[in-house]
């Protein structure tokens, strides 16, 4: 009888920040930005030789962050690279933000449940995309069960809802880019490496 080999859910365990924007002054009517700006985008994150795959938001706990060097050296050309990723496209003269805001999460005993990624893609600065961000975070943990901020919400710093959890947006990763050629994009992302598999 053959081995079975019983792999179960990943579970994303090393990880790393990238960020990218490029240009281009072709691109296909269909697909304007595709094999144009968004390829340049992805060769400034350094991440152009990969297949790339989007998540939603979530870092298990046990997740680790490592260098952008560490993770770079890990690809190899053609493979399949899982991401939480902001993308945004847009045409000459605009100005074209891609952000990632990670919150870490805690429990009312203050066990650490994790963390979530909000993204953001949108025309204008940085301080839009905060904003905006903040306002993500606080729907998040609203609509999640996990109460309502007890008070304005403060990056980089710990805050409390009305049922006992505690968060914190600890890391705003974003670029920004002012468009000169006819496309434009920019885009952020996590980036992982590495897994454990629950089997159980």
């Amino acid at each position: 009888m053959a081995n079975k080999l019983i792999i179960g859910n990943k579970i994303p365990h090393k990880y790393f920040y990238t960020k990218g924007s490029g240009e281009s002054n072709y691109g296909g009517k269909g697909l304007p930005y595709e094999a144009g700006s968004y390829d340049a985008a992805l060769t400034k994150a350094k991440i152009e030789q990969c297949n790339m795959m989007f998540y939603t938001s979530l870092l298990p706990p046990t997740s680790k962050e490592i260098t952008r060097v560490q993770g770079l050296k890990t690809i190899k050309w053609g493979n399949v690279m899982d991401s939480i990723m902001a993308i945004m496209n847009g045409t000459k003269g605009q100005t074209i933000t891609a952000s990632i805001m990670v919150t870490q999460l805690y429990d009312i005993k203050g066990k650490f449940m994790g963390s979530f990624a909000c993204e953001y893609a949108g025309y204008g600065s940085e301080n839009n995309a905060l904003k905006t961000l903040i306002h993500d975070i606080d729907e998040m943990i609203e609509r999640r069960g996990w109460g309502t901020p007890k008070n304005k919400t403060k990056l980089y710093k710990m805050n409390t809802t009305t049922k006992g959890y505690k968060f914190k947006p600890a890391k705003f990763h974003s670029e920004t880019l002012k468009i000169k050629k006819r496309f434009g994009t920019s885009l952020s992302a996590i980036c992982f490496t590495e897994y454990n598999n629950n089997t159980h």
